[in-house]
């Protein structure tokens, strides 16, 4: 499975269930980490 489109699937579940409102920042910092590895490969 391409690994971008599990990382989106799981952000947007988690966006559903709104555990992103309470703690967006560090949300935020992840995502950037994520996609950072994921693009330097």
């Amino acid at each position: 499975m391409d690994a971008n489109r599990l990382f989106l699937s799981l952000f947007s579940e988690k966006m559903r269930k709104g555990e992103i409102k309470q703690n967006i920042l560090p949300t935020w910092l992840t995502i950037c980490f994520y996609h950072e590895n994921l693009t330097n490969k």
